[in-house]
């Protein structure tokens, strides 16, 4: 097992739900227009969004950037400044939105990660797991990731990688994210 340095990639992780009688229309525009937009727009490596299983909010959207400082470049400002006027009205429809910018720290590839193209795509099914590590504990919570947990990880059945997060703006400090060849390698993972 190889922990990896993390390569600097940016996270914005939002996650929210939306009315049950807009849903519809909603990932139509999101999936039809909003996202291809965003990626031809050149600030996003890749991204993906997914309904929640068993989360506190319906929906996740993970969008990677090359770096973590490009989440208020001027380019991404400028980008901003042109997006249609429909955006506002859509992204409105984003309810209890918990918003955050993270920057990847870390890494260690699974065994299912040698069967996939090299991409910074985000794995078909994902776990997320968001925390705070109280200061007196971070010692002992850093030395068991490291010894132990980047380890175990490495061995799960359908893991594709899990890659650590810190929180550049927003809370919690930590977000984990475990990326699965399946979502039966979720559930048994």
């Amino acid at each position: 097992m190889e922990v990896e340095r993390g390569l600097d990639l940016g996270l914005f992780a939002p996650n929210y739900d939306v009315e049950a009688d807009k849903v519809d229309a909603y990932l139509e525009w999101l999936h039809g227009e909003h996202l291809p937009r965003t990626l031809a727009e050149g600030s996003f490596s890749a991204i993906s969004h997914y309904e929640a299983i068993e989360a506190p909010k319906q929906f996740q959207l993970l969008e990677i950037m090359p770096s973590y400082s490009s989440f208020h470049s001027a380019g991404r400002l400028d980008a901003a400044k042109r997006l249609p006027e429909n955006v506002a009205g859509m992204m409105a429809q984003r309810l209890g939105q918990v918003r955050c910018h993270y920057a990847e720290v870390s890494r260690v590839n699974g065994p299912s990660d040698y069967a996939r193209a090299a991409s910074l795509a985000i794995g078909p099914a994902v776990c997320l797991m968001r925390f705070d590590v109280a200061l007196e504990v971070r010692p002992d919570f850093n030395a068991w990731l490291g010894r132990e947990h980047f380890g175990e990880a490495a061995k799960m059945e359908g893991l594709l990688t899990l890659r650590r997060y810190l929180a550049v703006e927003g809370e919690p400090a930590n977000l984990f994210l475990y990326e699965f060849d399946s979502v039966d390698a979720l559930r048994s993972g």
